[in-house]
């Protein structure tokens, strides 16, 4: 299943959850997040290809991946 919506009645309790298929996906995610006003946790993938250094890209927030090649 993949899932590239973010439903601004998620986040107006401070609430809210988005998921992505890929790096570029999920810091738009986040930017989308940031324009309604929800405060980001971290990120969380399955799988972080370390080469592409993804997670610098989506700096300051933390990101957590279950398994990185």
């Amino acid at each position: 299943m993949n899932l590239e919506e973010l439903h601004e009645e998620r986040t107006e309790d401070g609430a809210g959850a988005s998921s992505a298929k890929e790096n570029g996906t999920l810091y738009a995610a986040c930017e989308l997040m940031k324009k309604q006003q929800a405060q980001i946790q971290g990120c969380m993938v399955i799988i972080e290809l370390k080469d592409l250094n993804g997670a610098d890209r989506l700096k300051p927030h933390s990101v957590f991946s279950l398994l990185q090649y």
